[in-house]
């Protein structure tokens, strides 16, 4: 119950921060910062697909509804969620797998790769949603290697600040 309430407070923080804070913050032009991302990232692996898919439809549609993006951060939270299933046992060992939340302790190389690639799926699907064009797929694609580079410096001075405490549990 504590964890939960934990996690429920990251949450709600993380939501905040990112549609106040880092919604409004654009790098040049080409590319945001995803924070938000966070409170998936550190779900402990107990949670099943299906009600975290639920959980991030409505977080990304919450999102959505004070961002004024119709339903992009909808599908895309949804998306990263629905890859989390397919992506861990190819990142990290099945004995990992296994100890549960270990493998986020002390934010191991995999972790840091999880990290990126989830991030890497998150905004690649949030910036085709948002202006699809063969044309400018390029630019696409640039927008997203640098908000997942800019997000992911971001989240990194997160989980050494203040989220150390929480992932030694």
């Amino acid at each position: 119950m504590k964890e939960f309430l934990r996690l429920t407070v990251w949450g709600i923080l993380l939501f905040f921060l990112q549609s106040f804070v880092f919604s409004r913050m654009g790098i040049f032009e080409v590319g945001n910062i995803f924070v938000h991302l966070l409170f998936f990232l550190i779900m402990p692996l107990k949670v099943r697909s299906i009600p975290l898919m639920i959980i991030a439809f409505i977080y990304g549609l919450l999102l959505d509804m004070l961002t004024y993006t119709y339903g992009i951060h909808a599908f895309s939270c949804t998306l990263m969620v629905a890859v989390r299933s397919i992506l861990l046992p190819l990142i990290f060992d099945k004995d990992d797998l296994e100890n549960g939340n270990r493998m986020f302790i002390g934010f191991s190389f995999g972790y840091y790769r999880y990290v990126l690639l989830m991030l890497f799926i998150y905004c690649l699907s949030v910036f085709l949603l948002q202006d699809f064009s063969l044309k400018y797929i390029l630019l696409q694609a640039l927008k997203a290697l640098v908000s997942t580079i800019a997000s992911f410096i971001v989240m990194f001075f997160l989980n050494i600040t203040i989220l150390r405490g929480y992932n030694e549990r």
